[in-house]
């Protein structure tokens, strides 16, 4: 069993940003003045391939930080053409009021991501949901 960590530093925003797609990068700074301090901890582990467990107060980004990394790839595959059909994401929402954090936090940026940052060139992207 790995050991715990737990992450007491973060990333600069610019360097935080400079390991999204453009898309991506251009999405967030249109969408939000600056990642959260949980965001900035953990989005780089994340990035990284490494398993963890966040915890931090509501509001402060959770779902988006997780969303986030996943959004990143599916619009790098999108635009590489590499987009094959197949599950890429699987979100288990604990009680069905919280399927709304899929709208918000993966729908909803999906979207605007293709409507105003992604090249034509690029796949669509496909989320489905089941409840």
């Amino acid at each position: 069993m790995a050991d715990t960590v737990y992450l007491d530093s973060y990333e600069e925003t610019e360097v935080l940003l400079s390991k999204l797609s453009q898309p991506v990068r251009d999405w967030f700074i249109d969408k939000f003045p600056d990642f959260t301090d949980p965001q900035k901890m953990a989005i780089p582990s994340i990035i990284d391939g490494e398993h963890l467990l966040l915890c931090s107060p509501t509001g402060s980004g959770k779902t988006l930080t997780a969303f986030l990394t996943i959004i990143d790839k599916l619009v790098r595959l999108a635009i590489d053409g590499k987009l094959e059909k197949q599950v890429y994401c699987v979100y288990i929402s604990p009680i069905k009021a919280l399927a709304n954090d899929i709208q918000r936090n993966l729908i909803g940026p999906l979207t605007e991501i293709k409507e105003r940052f992604l090249p034509a060139r690029a796949q669509e992207i496909k989320v489905g949901l089941r409840t």
